[in-house]
Protein backbone atom coordinates (compact mmCIF):
# COMPACT_ATOMS: atom_id res chain seq x y z
CA UNK A 1 0.00 0.00 0.00
CA UNK A 2 1.15 3.52 -0.34
CA UNK A 3 1.14 5.72 2.62
CA UNK A 4 1.86 9.13 2.97
CA UNK A 5 4.36 10.38 5.61
CA UNK A 6 4.11 13.45 8.10
CA UNK A 7 7.03 15.71 9.98
CA UNK A 8 6.70 13.54 12.89
CA UNK A 9 7.05 10.48 10.96
CA UNK A 10 10.61 11.97 10.15
CA UNK A 11 11.43 13.05 13.14
CA UNK A 12 11.84 10.02 14.99
CA UNK A 13 15.38 9.29 12.38
CA UNK A 14 17.68 11.55 13.81
CA UNK A 15 19.41 11.72 10.60
CA UNK A 16 16.59 12.30 8.05
CA UNK A 17 15.10 15.52 11.16
CA UNK A 18 18.69 17.22 10.85
CA UNK A 19 18.77 16.82 6.93
CA UNK A 20 15.55 18.50 6.74
CA UNK A 21 16.20 21.14 8.64
CA UNK A 22 19.71 21.59 6.07
CA UNK A 23 17.22 21.50 3.35
CA UNK A 24 15.15 24.18 4.73
CA UNK A 25 17.64 26.37 5.43
CA UNK A 26 19.00 25.64 2.03
CA UNK A 27 15.92 25.76 0.30
CA UNK A 28 14.50 28.94 2.31
CA UNK A 29 12.28 31.53 0.67
CA UNK A 30 12.07 29.06 -2.41
CA UNK A 31 8.50 28.57 -3.59
CA UNK A 32 6.90 25.57 -6.31
CA UNK A 33 5.61 26.41 -8.88
CA UNK A 34 1.93 27.42 -9.04
CA UNK A 35 -0.97 27.19 -5.82
CA UNK A 36 -2.98 25.21 -4.12
CA UNK A 37 -6.67 24.93 -3.94
CA UNK A 38 -6.89 27.44 -1.69
CA UNK A 39 -4.90 29.39 -3.73
CA UNK A 40 -1.59 29.48 -1.26
CA UNK A 41 1.62 29.06 -2.53
CA UNK A 42 3.82 26.07 -1.33
CA UNK A 43 7.16 25.82 -0.04
CA UNK A 44 10.06 24.08 -2.45
CA UNK A 45 10.23 21.92 0.68
CA UNK A 46 7.05 20.23 0.13
CA UNK A 47 8.54 18.76 -2.94
CA UNK A 48 11.67 17.38 -1.55
CA UNK A 49 9.49 15.66 0.79
CA UNK A 50 6.90 13.84 -1.39
CA UNK A 51 9.96 13.13 -2.99
CA UNK A 52 11.48 11.48 0.02
CA UNK A 53 8.18 9.74 0.59
CA UNK A 54 7.59 8.24 -2.30
CA UNK A 55 11.30 7.05 -2.38
CA UNK A 56 9.91 5.20 1.12
CA UNK A 57 7.33 4.09 -0.81
CA UNK A 58 9.19 1.97 -3.47
CA UNK A 59 11.78 0.62 -0.82
CA UNK A 60 8.97 -1.11 1.23
CA UNK A 61 6.58 -0.36 3.95
CA UNK A 62 7.30 4.03 4.71
CA UNK A 63 7.16 3.42 8.55
CA UNK A 64 9.71 1.00 8.75
CA UNK A 65 12.08 2.00 6.12
CA UNK A 66 11.85 5.23 7.90
CA UNK A 67 13.60 2.92 10.76
CA UNK A 68 16.00 1.50 8.76
CA UNK A 69 19.58 2.61 9.12
CA UNK A 70 20.75 1.21 5.78
CA UNK A 71 17.59 2.75 3.92
CA UNK A 72 18.57 6.14 5.05
CA UNK A 73 21.13 7.33 2.59
CA UNK A 74 18.24 6.98 0.05
CA UNK A 75 15.98 9.15 1.66
CA UNK A 76 18.38 11.60 2.74
CA UNK A 77 19.70 12.08 -1.36
CA UNK A 78 15.92 12.25 -1.74
CA UNK A 79 15.80 15.76 0.27
CA UNK A 80 18.85 16.87 -1.16
CA UNK A 81 18.65 15.87 -4.81
CA UNK A 82 18.14 19.71 -5.65
CA UNK A 83 20.54 21.51 -3.56
CA UNK A 84 23.36 21.43 -5.39
CA UNK A 85 21.08 22.62 -8.72
CA UNK A 86 19.11 25.64 -6.15
CA UNK A 87 20.45 26.15 -3.41
CA UNK A 88 24.19 27.72 -1.95
CA UNK A 89 25.53 23.67 -1.89
CA UNK A 90 26.44 24.35 -5.31
CA UNK A 91 29.34 21.83 -5.86
CA UNK A 92 29.51 17.70 -4.40
CA UNK A 93 31.93 19.50 -1.92
CA UNK A 94 29.40 21.98 -0.22
CA UNK A 95 27.12 19.36 0.12
CA UNK A 96 29.50 16.84 1.19
CA UNK A 97 31.27 19.45 3.92
CA UNK A 98 27.07 19.78 5.02
CA UNK A 99 26.04 16.53 5.38
CA UNK A 100 29.19 15.22 7.53
CA UNK A 101 27.86 16.09 11.01
CA UNK A 102 25.10 14.10 9.76
CA UNK A 103 25.85 11.00 8.31
CA UNK A 104 29.96 11.06 8.38
CA UNK A 105 32.58 11.31 5.76
CA UNK A 106 31.98 8.11 3.89
CA UNK A 107 28.28 8.42 3.49
CA UNK A 108 28.25 12.02 3.00
CA UNK A 109 30.28 11.57 -0.08
CA UNK A 110 28.30 8.75 -1.75
CA UNK A 111 25.27 10.67 -1.20
CA UNK A 112 27.01 14.25 -2.81
CA UNK A 113 28.11 12.54 -5.59
CA UNK A 114 24.44 10.55 -6.28
CA UNK A 115 23.18 14.14 -5.81
CA UNK A 116 25.95 15.35 -8.22
CA UNK A 117 24.28 12.65 -10.69
CA UNK A 118 20.82 14.15 -9.98
CA UNK A 119 21.96 17.88 -11.48
CA UNK A 120 21.48 18.85 -14.27
CA UNK A 121 23.74 21.35 -16.28
CA UNK A 122 24.98 24.48 -14.34
CA UNK A 123 25.14 26.45 -17.35
CA UNK A 124 21.97 25.33 -19.43
CA UNK A 125 22.18 24.97 -22.90
CA UNK A 126 23.34 28.63 -23.97
CA UNK A 127 22.13 30.71 -26.98
CA UNK A 128 19.03 28.04 -27.04
CA UNK A 129 15.60 29.32 -27.34
CA UNK A 130 12.90 28.54 -24.65
CA UNK A 131 11.30 25.76 -27.18
CA UNK A 132 15.01 24.48 -27.85
CA UNK A 133 15.98 24.63 -24.01
CA UNK A 134 12.91 22.57 -23.18
CA UNK A 135 13.66 19.71 -25.57
CA UNK A 136 17.32 19.52 -25.55
CA UNK A 137 16.99 18.90 -21.69
CA UNK A 138 14.07 16.35 -22.19
CA UNK A 139 17.16 15.06 -24.49
CA UNK A 140 19.88 15.43 -22.09
CA UNK A 141 18.15 14.10 -19.49
CA UNK A 142 16.88 10.71 -20.91
CA UNK A 143 20.47 10.31 -22.27
CA UNK A 144 22.18 10.75 -18.68
CA UNK A 145 19.97 8.84 -17.01
CA UNK A 146 20.23 5.65 -18.47
CA UNK A 147 23.86 5.46 -17.10
CA UNK A 148 22.94 6.96 -13.73
CA UNK A 149 23.87 4.87 -10.56
CA UNK A 150 21.32 2.31 -9.54
CA UNK A 151 20.42 5.11 -6.08
CA UNK A 152 20.55 7.82 -8.65
CA UNK A 153 17.64 6.41 -11.19
CA UNK A 154 15.58 5.49 -8.13
CA UNK A 155 15.56 9.24 -6.98
CA UNK A 156 15.07 10.38 -10.58
CA UNK A 157 11.58 8.39 -10.97
CA UNK A 158 10.91 9.41 -7.36
CA UNK A 159 11.66 12.94 -8.55
CA UNK A 160 9.66 12.66 -11.94
CA UNK A 161 6.26 10.92 -10.15
CA UNK A 162 5.90 13.61 -7.98
CA UNK A 163 6.62 16.44 -10.68
CA UNK A 164 3.65 14.42 -12.97
CA UNK A 165 1.33 14.93 -10.24
CA UNK A 166 2.00 18.52 -8.71
CA UNK A 167 1.93 19.88 -12.65
CA UNK A 168 -1.86 18.93 -12.74
CA UNK A 169 -2.79 18.91 -8.82
CA UNK A 170 -1.72 22.31 -8.92
CA UNK A 171 -3.43 25.05 -10.11
CA UNK A 172 -1.25 25.90 -12.99
CA UNK A 173 -4.88 26.00 -15.21
CA UNK A 174 -5.03 29.49 -13.83
CA UNK A 175 -2.52 30.42 -16.75
CA UNK A 176 -2.33 34.23 -15.68
CA UNK A 177 -0.42 33.07 -12.86
CA UNK A 178 1.71 30.15 -14.14
CA UNK A 179 1.36 30.17 -18.16
CA UNK A 180 1.32 26.62 -18.26
CA UNK A 181 -1.27 25.26 -21.11
CA UNK A 182 -2.77 22.23 -21.52
CA UNK A 183 -0.04 21.44 -23.85
CA UNK A 184 2.77 22.33 -21.76
CA UNK A 185 1.40 20.21 -19.17
CA UNK A 186 0.54 16.91 -21.54
CA UNK A 187 4.87 17.55 -22.84
CA UNK A 188 6.04 18.29 -18.96
CA UNK A 189 4.20 14.71 -18.44
CA UNK A 190 5.41 13.18 -21.71
CA UNK A 191 8.57 14.34 -20.70
CA UNK A 192 8.92 12.27 -17.36
CA UNK A 193 7.57 9.41 -18.56
CA UNK A 194 10.61 9.22 -20.91
CA UNK A 195 13.31 9.58 -18.31
CA UNK A 196 11.27 7.07 -16.14
CA UNK A 197 11.44 4.44 -18.93
CA UNK A 198 15.25 5.87 -19.54
CA UNK A 199 16.07 4.87 -15.82
CA UNK A 200 15.01 1.13 -16.70
CA UNK A 201 17.81 1.24 -19.16
CA UNK A 202 20.86 -0.98 -17.60
CA UNK A 203 18.90 -2.62 -14.88
CA UNK A 204 18.45 -6.74 -16.09
CA UNK A 205 21.46 -7.75 -13.92
CA UNK A 206 19.69 -5.72 -10.73
CA UNK A 207 18.84 -7.62 -7.65
CA UNK A 208 15.52 -8.89 -7.73
CA UNK A 209 15.05 -6.46 -4.50
CA UNK A 210 16.27 -3.91 -6.32
CA UNK A 211 13.63 -4.87 -10.07
CA UNK A 212 10.90 -4.82 -7.32
CA UNK A 213 11.46 -1.43 -6.93
CA UNK A 214 11.93 -0.10 -9.92
CA UNK A 215 8.88 -1.93 -11.12
CA UNK A 216 6.93 -0.16 -8.21
CA UNK A 217 8.22 3.27 -9.49
CA UNK A 218 7.60 2.38 -13.35
CA UNK A 219 3.72 1.65 -12.41
CA UNK A 220 3.34 4.35 -9.77
CA UNK A 221 4.45 6.52 -13.02
CA UNK A 222 2.65 5.11 -15.65
CA UNK A 223 -0.67 5.50 -12.92
CA UNK A 224 0.36 9.03 -12.45
CA UNK A 225 0.63 10.10 -16.44
CA UNK A 226 -2.62 8.48 -17.02
CA UNK A 227 -4.05 10.44 -14.32
CA UNK A 228 -2.28 13.46 -15.40
CA UNK A 229 -4.11 12.61 -19.19
CA UNK A 230 -7.30 12.59 -17.86
CA UNK A 231 -7.05 15.46 -15.75
CA UNK A 232 -5.89 17.83 -18.53
CA UNK A 233 -9.11 16.93 -20.45
CA UNK A 234 -11.02 17.13 -17.49
CA UNK A 235 -9.89 19.37 -14.65
CA UNK A 236 -11.45 19.42 -11.15
CA UNK A 237 -9.71 21.97 -9.34
CA UNK A 238 -11.60 20.98 -6.20
CA UNK A 239 -10.83 16.96 -6.59
CA UNK A 240 -8.77 15.40 -4.13
CA UNK A 241 -4.79 15.05 -5.57
CA UNK A 242 -3.45 12.19 -6.82
CA UNK A 243 -1.18 11.53 -3.43
CA UNK A 244 -4.75 11.98 -1.59
CA UNK A 245 -6.20 9.65 -3.44
CA UNK A 246 -3.70 7.21 -3.17
CA UNK A 247 -3.29 7.18 0.19
CA UNK A 248 -3.87 3.57 1.61
CA UNK A 249 -4.53 1.97 -1.32
CA UNK A 250 -2.43 0.09 -3.67
CA UNK A 251 -1.86 0.42 -7.65
CA UNK A 252 -3.22 -3.14 -9.01
CA UNK A 253 -0.17 -3.46 -12.09
CA UNK A 254 -1.16 -3.06 -15.59
CA UNK A 255 -4.53 -1.11 -14.63
CA UNK A 256 -5.22 2.69 -15.42
CA UNK A 257 -5.59 4.86 -12.38
CA UNK A 258 -8.49 6.71 -12.95
CA UNK A 259 -9.79 10.27 -10.74
CA UNK A 260 -12.20 8.51 -8.44
CA UNK A 261 -14.90 10.82 -7.97
CA UNK A 262 -15.72 10.45 -11.86
CA UNK A 263 -15.73 6.90 -12.87
CA UNK A 264 -16.09 3.32 -11.09
CA UNK A 265 -13.42 2.91 -8.01
CA UNK A 266 -10.44 0.97 -8.05
CA UNK A 267 -11.29 -3.16 -7.26
CA UNK A 268 -11.64 -4.41 -3.50
CA UNK A 269 -8.69 -7.08 -4.68
CA UNK A 270 -6.85 -3.61 -5.52
CA UNK A 271 -7.49 -2.55 -1.85
CA UNK A 272 -6.48 -5.50 0.14
CA UNK A 273 -3.55 -6.30 -2.03
CA UNK A 274 0.26 -6.28 -0.11
CA UNK A 275 3.26 -6.19 -2.16
CA UNK A 276 5.65 -5.16 0.83
CA UNK A 277 7.04 -8.70 1.29
CA UNK A 278 8.29 -8.45 -2.63
CA UNK A 279 10.22 -5.36 -1.21
CA UNK A 280 12.94 -4.44 1.60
Amino acid sequence: MYHQLTLTDIQKNKKLAKTWDLVCQAHQGQTRKGHNKNDETIPYTAHLFRVMEITANALGNPHLVLQNEKLTPFLIMALTHDTIEDTVLNSKKKLTDALIPIVGEYRAIQIAHVVSELSNPADGFPGATQTEQDTNKKIWQTNHTQNMSIPAKIIKMADQIANTADCVDLQMSCKEKSGWSDDKKKSYSDKALAVCEACLCHTERVSDVQKNVFAFLMNLEKQVYHYAMQKIQIPHTDDMTFFEQLNGKMLPENEPWYLLKHTAPLPPSAHNADFSHTRV
